[in-house]
C-alpha cells in the first residue's frame, strides 16, 4: 500500500488506488460527433455507472493536457486524482468531508 493509503486505514477511510483504464477514456468520447469531442458526465450517478470513480481522473487527464504527459511522452508528468465526491454528501444533508482527517495526517507526517 501506498504511504497516503495506509495512514487512511489507520485513520478508517479507507482510500483505494485505482487504474484510470482505455475505457475510461473511450467513456468521455463524444459519441455522436455533434458537439464537443469531450463529455464531462452522463445524466446517471457515478455510483450507477460502470467505473463511474475513474471517468472524472480520465476527464481532468484529458482536457488538462495531462494526456501528453504519460510515461512514454518527452516530459512525463505524475498525475493522481482524488475522487472526494462521496464526502460532499446527499443534499440537504450536511457535508462528511471523510478524507480530510486522514489526508492532513498524510501531510504532517511527511
Amino acid at each position: 500500500l501506498s504511504p497516503v493509503c495506509l495512514v487512511s486505514h489507520d485513520f478508517g477511510d479507507m482510500f483505494e488506488i485505482s487504474t484510470v483504464r482505455r475505457e475510461d477514456w473511450e467513456f468521455n468520447k463524444d459519441k455522436s460527433g455533434e458537439f464537443v469531442a469531450i463529455l464531462q458526465a452522463n445524466s446517471a450517478p457515478s455510483t450507477r455507472t460502470a467505473r463511474g470513480h475513474q471517468v472524472p481522473g480520465a476527464f481532468l487527464q484529458q482536457v488538462s493536457g495531462l494526456d501528453k504527459h504519460q510515461l512514454s511522452s518527452a516530459k512525463p508528468l505524475k498525475y493522481s486524482h482524488l475522487d472526494i465526491a462521496g464526502s460532499a454528501g446527499d443534499l440537504p444533508h450536511p457535508t462528511t468531508g471523510a478524507p480530510v482527517a486522514a489526508l492532513t495526517k498524510w501531510i504532517l507526517s511527511e
